[in-house]
C-alpha cells in the first residue's frame, strides 16, 4: 500500500499507533502527528499561486505557521461558506476552512521533548501520562484541522465584487449542491472562533474512514471530539 503523505494520512497513522495503547507506538504517533501538522499547512500553501514557491516547501512549523498567518490573515479564525438558493431560501451546502491553529503548532513544538533519551528524575509514569495527552490532544486538534474541505480562506483577487475559493474534492461531494460554474449565487460567510460541535446538515467536510454521522452503531459519536469546537446553532 502506498505511503499516504497528506495531512489525513498522518493523522490516521496516528491514530492508529495511538489505539495500540504501547508505549513504544507512542514514538511513532508523535512522528506522524508531526508530519500532519506540517504537511496541512503546506497544503494550504500550495492551493494559491500567488505564494511564493520558498515559502511553500519550508519544514520548519514556525516558518509555515508564519506564512500561513501572513497570506490568510484570519489566524486561529475559522471560515463558514453557506450557498443559498435563490429561489428557495434554502442553503444548498455549508463549506469550512479549519485553521491549523497557534495552539496546535505549539503542542507540535512541544514534541521535541519527548523525541530524545529520557533522563528521569521523578516518577516515568507521569512522564508517559504527560506525552500521551499532549499526542491526544494534537490528534482531536489536527482532526478539526483535516474537517474542512477550503484550502484557506475565501480571498478577494482583483475586483472586490469576486474572491476566489479553493475546496478539495472529498467522498461524495457533490459539485451541483454549490451550484453552476459560471453562475452567480448568494454566500453567506461566517467568522468562528471554533468549529461547530454538531456540524450543518448539509456541510461538506471530511470524516474519517470509521466515522458514522449521528453517534453510529455504538451509539457513541467517533471522529473529532469537542476540541477545538463550539455549539452550533
Amino acid at each position: 500500500m502506498p505511503y499516504d503523505f497528506s495531512a489525513r494520512g498522518y493523522l490516521e497513522r496516528a491514530k492508529a499507533n495511538l489505539h495500540k495503547d504501547i508505549p513504544q507506538y507512542l514514538f511513532y504517533a508523535a512522528f506522524e502527528l508531526r508530519c500532519g501538522v506540517e504537511s496541512r499547512m503546506q497544503e494550504y500553501l500550495y492551493a494559491w499561486s500567488h505564494i511564493p514557491e520558498k515559502q511553500k516547501t519550508d519544514w520548519e512549523i514556525g516558518k509555515l505557521g508564519k506564512a500561513v498567518e501572513k497570506h490568510f490573515i484570519l489566524r486561529d479564525q475559522y471560515q463558514e461558506w453557506s450557498v443559498v438558493d435563490l429561489e428557495t431560501g434554502q442553503i444548498g451546502a455549508v463549506l469550512y476552512y479549519t485553521p491549523v491553529t497557534k495552539a496546535l503548532r505549539i503542542n507540535a513544538g512541544k514534541l521535541g521533548n519527548y523525541l530524545h533519551s529520557p533522563n528521569f528524575d521523578g516518577d516515568r509514569s507521569v512522564w508517559w501520562t504527560e506525552f500521551r495527552l499532549l499526542l491526544d490532544e494534537m490528534a482531536n486538534q489536527l482532526e478539526t484541522a483535516v474537517t474542512g474541505t477550503l484550502l484557506g480562506p475565501a480571498m478577494h483577487r482583483g475586483s472586490t465584487t469576486s474572491m476566489n475559493l479553493i475546496s478539495e474534492v472529498v467522498r461524495d461531494f457533490d459539485v451541483s449542491k454549490i451550484g453552476p460554474v459560471g453562475e452567480k449565487m448568494t454566500v453567506k460567510i461566517d467568522y468562528l472562533d471554533a468549529l461547530p460541535i454538531v456540524l450543518p446538515e448539509k456541510a461538506i467536510v471530511w470524516r474519517p474512514e470509521s466515522h458514522t454521522p449521528q453517534g453510529g452503531a455504538d451509539g457513541k459519536e467517533r471522529g473529532i471530539t469537542d476540541a477545538g469546537r463550539k455549539a452550533g446553532s
